[in-house]
């Protein structure tokens, strides 16, 4: 299939580099996951959930994801953090995001702009409840180190979102 060989074509270069679906609500399924790699510290990369998540489901993915961290080490990266007037400018600018907007609500049963975060505040706040740091960065001020084939030139002028790196809290 089309997705696993792009898979394989990206791990192939790197024998560290893992992907693997996990649900990360299932603690188990986390665990049984990172038990599959050698000891030590994980990096995990979520991307694309937390808008389809209620703040008690992030939570529980917050503490699910920061106990991992605490026995492996590492951190968690996710550009993620989406505010609701993110999602409003976004979805209310006209007729054809306004259906878009009413098809994702309809497949998913889920409101992204009702479920968002008020403010980036908001959502620190819930990570730090789980016992991580949190560092904010704008996303792309990070993608030299983060991408290789990607032509950052033709992008400057783009507005990226912010991309947050967590950590255990010493």
């Amino acid at each position: 299939n089309k997705k696993e060989s792009i898979v394989n074509l990206i791990t192939n270069s790197r024998k560290n580099l893992n992907f693997m679906a996990v649900n990360a609500i299932n603690r188990n399924q986390l665990e049984i996951a990172s038990d599959k790699f050698k000891s030590g510290p994980v990096t995990v990369v979520q991307e694309g959930l937390w808008q389809y998540m209620t703040h008690e489901e992030n939570l529980m993915i917050s503490s699910h994801i920061g106990e991992l961290l605490k026995s492996r080490g590492g951190i968690w990266i996710t550009p993620d953090i989406v505010l609701k007037s993110h999602f409003e400018a976004a979805f209310l600018s006209n007729d054809y995001s306004k259906k878009t907007r009413a098809i994702l609500t309809e497949n998913t049963e889920r409101d992204m702009v009702e479920m968002a975060f008020k403010s980036y505040d908001e959502a620190e706040s819930l990570i730090k409840s789980t016992g991580l740091s949190v560092e904010k960065h704008i996303q792309l001020d990070l993608s030299p180190n983060l991408i290789s084939s990607f032509d950052l030139a033709t992008h400057k002028n783009l507005r990226y979102p912010q991309l947050w790196i967590m950590r255990r809290q010493k």
